[in-house]
This record gives structure tokens, sequence and C-alpha cells, in this order.
């Protein structure tokens, strides 16, 4: 299987998605997330099953996710806030005997490097170890999904792919958003597991945000998510929720219970492969569309300019591209029988030449040539600048070539 994923890998790799066509950048982050998955997810757990579970903690901005982690943990290894340092320094925190596995020489997330004591460093995945952390699972505490900067959010969702688990976390006031449905869907679409933190629900309103939002999950098909809610009543002790029975006990059982966790990794493993077919699928029309797209505008491009050249070589036939005072010695040249020219050119040459020599005038052929050539330039040049111009348009009508930078192709290359 190991094998297969990285033949596919390197197919994803080499896909010729390089054309702007419609939908070009999202074909390119499909591909780019499938290939962050093989590479965070897939090869590394296939070949370390019995690795730490890893739990990421996501959600958007300001919901709670570094309060949640240090909570779980107790104590405060995510610093919180609007400035925290996740948004440049993802955390992960494990138990010491754990920590082994997240070295980042090869396997999970082994292109991010990784930084450890009291300071998360930027561009890292800053490495906590807590004591009273049960072995066997470790917590990642991701940037925000909707980031105002674009590296953020797409390292947040780099290291969802790599996730066993994601726990979501969200809040009364922001569980509709269009956002997090997106990456809720494309965890559904992946078949990883999920759980949901409902957070700050106003006191007494518990029943009713939390049924709205199970009933969302019902209608986006993922009504067996768990929900775990948290009112906004508790008060926060050193920066920590003080009472998070139902999620405390949630994650105290994955933590003791090896067969659970076994059974969840499985399950995820198999949901990621699952959905490997439908994916490749996704990429494999986009290829195909761009294809389409570029043959449609090498077809435009080849019937114009086979128009343009149509129309220089019948005004090179007539001759009509020529000045007045040379177009009658143009119609003699072309006009002239092969015989005659044949009969004619040896006496015609020395004639010219002596003339040449007598008065210092050039040859009447090579004055007819310097007439040919500058009028066969012209006519050239002007089909084939008519011809771009007529090929951007065309191009630019299309859905393909209506984005593309069309810049210095509307007229002919000198």
């Amino acid at each position: 299987m190991i094998d297969v994923l990285t033949s596919l890998r390197a197919a994803l790799a080499d896909a010729p998605l390089d054309f702007p066509a419609p939908g070009h950048a999202d074909a390119l982050i499909e591909r780019d997330q499938l290939i962050d998955q093989i590479d965070d997810y897939l090869i590394p757990r296939l070949g370390r099953l019995d690795a730490p579970l890893l739990v990421v903690v996501a959600g958007s901005t300001g919901s709670g996710k570094s309060t949640v982690v240090n909570s779980i943990v107790g104590r405060n290894v995510s610093e919180a806030g609007v400035l925290r340092p996740t948004t440049r320094a993802p955390v992960l925190v494990c138990h010491p005997d754990d920590e082994s596995w997240f070295g980042g020489e090869d396997g999970l997330l082994s292109d991010l490097p990784r930084s450890t004591g009291s300071v998360p460093q930027a561009g890292t995945l800053h490495i906590a170890t807590e004591p009273t952390m049960v072995p066997g699972l470790a917590l990642l505490d991701a940037p925000d999904i909707d980031s105002v900067e674009t590296e953020n959010h797409e390292r947040a969702a780099q290291l969802m792919g790599a996730a066993d688990l994601w726990l979501f976390t969200t809040t009364a006031s922001r569980y509709a958003d269009a956002v997090p449905w997106d990456y809720l869907t494309m965890g559904r679409e992946r078949g990883t597991r999920l759980a949901i933190i409902l957070n700050r629900i106003p006191p007494g309103a518990t029943d009713e945000v939390a049924g709205h939002l199970q009933a969302m999950l019902r209608s986006h098909q993922l009504g067996d998510v768990r929900v775990f809610p948290v009112e906004a009543t508790q008060e926060l002790i050193d920066g920590r929720l003080p009472d998070l029975t139902e999620l405390g006990g949630y994650i105290r059982t994955l933590a003791s219970d090896a067969a659970a966790r076994r059974e969840m990794v499985a399950a995820t493993l198999r949901g990621a492969l699952d959905s490997i077919p439908r994916r490749i699928d996704s990429i494999a029309g986009r290829i195909i569309a761009q294809i389409d797209g570029a043959e449609l505008l090498k077809r435009i491009s080849e019937r114009r300019y086979a128009e343009a050249l149509a129309q220089i070589e019948l005004a090179l036939g007539t001759g009509t591209v020529l000045r007045r005072e040379v177009l009658d010695r143009w119609q003699e040249f072309i006009g002239a029988g092969e015989v005659m020219r044949s009969v004619q050119a040896g006496i015609g040459r020395l004639r010219d030449r002596m003339k040449s020599v007598l008065t210092g005038e050039p040859p009447p052929d090579r004055e007819v040539q310097g007439a040919l050539e500058s009028g066969i330039e012209s006519i050239v040049l002007a089909a084939a600048d008519d011809a771009a111009l007529d090929v951007a348009e065309r191009w630019r009508g299309t859905d393909v070539g209506a984005n593309l930078d069309l810049h210095g192709l509307d007229r002919a290359s000198t």
C-alpha cells in the first residue's frame, strides 16, 4: 500500500495543471491537499500504526482553541489571545515518552522544522511535553482556519490533513459561518473522524443552540458528529475552563483505551483511503478540462492564421502589394513563361551588369527585388497583426481564455 501511495504521489506531483484555465487555482489546491495528506498522514500512519493518536484542535479566529487545549492538558502550554503564537507556530503537546514520534526527521509533517522550549518560534511546529498527558495521545493547536494570512489557513488545512481526529471549536455566535462548514464538509469527504466543541453558549440556551447545530450537522450528512457544549457561565481560572467534564471524559477514554485509539485510527485511515478515487477523478477531470481548453484556443489560433496565410498568398499572387511604378515589372516577372525566362536570363544579366557599371544605377531586377521585399514585408506584417488581434479577441470570448493575460499577444512578433 505504501508503494502504491508513493507512486500516486509522484504522479500527482507531475500532473499537468499549469494551464491557467477556469478552476486552475482550485485544481492546484485539491492536488496539493491530497499530496500533503499522503505525505503527512497516510504514508507515516500506515508505516507506524502504533504512533500516538493525533487530535488536531482547529477552528475560527477567537473560538477558544488554545483555551480548550490548555484546559484539557491542565497547564498553559499554548498561549491564548488575539496575537497568540499559534498564529505563527502551531503547538503540539504530548507525553515526554511520545516526543520521539514527532521529531520531524521523517513521517508526520516532516516539512515543518521543530522548536521546543517555552516560546514557539515562527514557522515551526512547536513541541511541548507534559508529564500529566497520558501516553498515546497528542493534541495539536492549529492556526485559525479563517486567518487573513494565506499561509496560516493553508497551514491549518495541512495540519488537519495529518489528524486522526479533528476537534473542531466554534462559538454560539459563529457556528453557522460558511468557512467552518467548508472544512467540516471536507473532513466528511475525507472520512476523518470529527467532534465539535460549541463554546460560549449563553446561559440557559444550550438545548436550543446545540439542537440547532445538530440539525445543521444532519443536513450536511454529519449527524454522527459528537457535539460538546460549553456555556459562557464558566469563568476562566488561570486562563483555563474549570469544567470540561464531558469533553474531558471523551479525551480520557481515548487516552486510556488502546483499542478505542486503534479503532479511531483505522476508521480515519479507511476514510482517507476510500476518498482517494473520488479525489483523483476530480483532479483528472480538471486536467481534462485544461487540455480541452488549450485545444480550443489552439484551434481558434490555427484557423485564423490559416486565413491570414491565404490572404498573404492572394496578395502576392496578384501583386497588389507593390507600388505602381514597379507593378508592371512585377507582372512581367510573374507573367513570363518558364521557357522565355530561361532563354532571356543569361543575356539579361549581362546587359544589366554593363548598364550598372556605365551608369551607376542598380540593375532592374535588384530594383524589383527591393520593392518586392518591402511590399512582402508590409503585407505579411499587416496580415499577422490582424490575425493576432483577432485571435486575442476570440480567445477572450471563451471561458478558458477570458482570464488569460494576453498582453503582447494581440500583435505579431517582429
